[in-house]
């Protein structure tokens, strides 16, 4: 009976360590309102936990080449139509699994990313996300150890980074 009795008491000391990070981290909403790039444009966006990266929907992409490595135009509109262009060097291409289609590649590139008063700047990969509600999806890399995802709420928190906070 004794042994029964120690057992509840071994798993409350091993978790006592853990349990003030998840009370420490923000709490957002699957869908939320994102800042993005340069210009701090207001984006709709899915958090998305089962994503490893995160992805920017553009409006048009153009692909070249500046000193010998490959670069991207790319220009991104928002839910309300406005837009901004910017000019990023890829870090990579990525590839992408689709369930029941075949891979695709997409460029990858560093953009400004706020979530509330997170802000980062990382690595987007870029889709056409025209068929999306939302025009930006926000993965683990960017989520993890920043914040927490209940997937029962919806834009539950504005976004709180400057203009100037971004780029």
């Amino acid at each position: 009976m004794r042994k029964f009795a120690l057992v509840p008491l071994v798993f409350l000391t091993l978790s006592m360590p853990f349990a003030g990070l998840a009370n420490d981290l923000p709490i957002f909403g699957y869908l939320e309102k994102v800042r993005v790039g340069p210009n701090a444009l207001i984006m709709n966006a899915k958090l998305d936990t089962g994503a490893d990266s995160s992805s920017l929907g553009y409006h048009k992409l153009v692909k070249f080449e500046k000193n010998g490595k490959p670069w991207v135009r790319v220009s991104v509109r928002n839910f309300e139509g406005k837009s901004f262009t910017i000019e990023r060097r890829v870090i990579r291409i990525s590839k992408i699994k689709r369930h029941g289609a075949p891979s695709v590649e997409r460029p990858v590139i560093m953009v400004s990313l706020c979530l509330g008063s997170i802000h980062k700047f990382t690595q987007v990969s870029l889709a056409d996300r025209t068929k999306f509600s939302t025009q930006v999806l926000v993965g683990r890399t960017f989520l993890a150890q920043s914040a927490i995802v209940d997937s029962g709420t919806t834009y539950t928190t504005p976004t709180r980074c400057k203009k100037g906070n971004v780029r």
